[in-house]
């Protein structure tokens, strides 16, 4: 029986999200993108964290009326450009904008 790299969920949920189901991904890239090259819907997240601070992830999938999966490939889709990143704030996993993130809504 393998071991999972890690125990954390998130981390888990989020692997197993990189895959994704292919309905789901079909709707994440038919989002519109903008001239910074990222989904509309992952620079209205890092609009609404200038605005309110790192915030738990299941305040901003509720925020955006999104489902587990689809927040979890937003979060992905920001981590791998460096624009956020996932710390945990009373144990919630929460985002928060990098210097980069800050630095593209300028």
């Amino acid at each position: 029986m393998s071991q999972p790299d890690s125990v954390d969920p998130w981390s888990t949920f989020l692997r197993s999200a990189q895959s994704g189901d292919e309905e789901d991904e079909r709707d994440a890239s038919a989002s519109h993108t903008t001239t910074s090259g990222l989904r509309r819907r992952s620079l209205d997240i890092l609009r609404a964290l200038a605005v309110s601070g790192p915030t738990p992830v299941e305040d901003l999938r509720r925020q955006f009326g999104l489902s587990a999966l689809q927040i979890a490939q937003e979060v992905i889709h920001l981590v791998e450009r460096d624009l956020v990143e996932v710390q945990s704030m009373n144990g919630e996993d929460s985002l928060r904008l990098t210097e980069s993130g800050t630095r593209l809504l300028a």
